[in-house]
C-alpha cells in the first residue's frame, strides 16, 4: 500500500489478496440467509428477522473491517448504519409473536 496524503491507496496486489481472503463461504451464507428470510416472510414465520439481520451484520462487519484497514470515513458510516439498521430490526421484532404489530402475509 502506498500513502497518498492522509489516505492509503490500494494497489493491485492488495486487491487480489482481499478478494482471495474474502472467499466464497461468506457469499454462500449471505445468499442462504436471504433465501431463508424470504421463505420465512412468505410463510408468516417471525424468524425472517433473524435471517435478515445476518445480511446487515455481514455488511456492517465488512465495512468496519475495511474502515480499520483504510481509515476511510465512508466505510465507518456505512458500517455503523448497517449495524444500526440491524439493531432496529432485532429490537422491533424482539419479544413479539409477529413482527410489526401483527402484520401477516396471506397464507400460501
Amino acid at each position: 500500500m502506498k500513502r497518498s496524503g492522509s489516505h492509503l491507496v490500494r494497489d493491485e496486489r492488495d486487491r487480489e489478496v482481499g478478494a482471495a481472503a474474502k472467499g466464497r463461504a461468506g457469499d454462500a451464507v449471505l445468499a442462504a440467509s436471504q433465501l431463508f428470510a424470504a421463505v420465512c416472510l412468505l410463510r408468516g414465520d417471525p424468524a425472517w428477522a433473524a435471517f435478515l439481520s445476518l445480511t446487515f451484520v455481514g455488511g456492517g462487519a465488512q465495512c468496519l473491517h475495511r474502515f480499520w484497514e483504510d481509515r476511510e470515513r465512508f466505510f465507518l458510516i456505512c458500517g455503523l448504519a448497517a449495524s444500526a439498521w440491524d439493531a432496529g430490526i432485532c429490537s422491533r421484532t424482539r419479544g413479539q409473536g409477529r413482527p410489526w404489530g401483527g402484520w401477516r402475509p396471506l397464507p400460501c
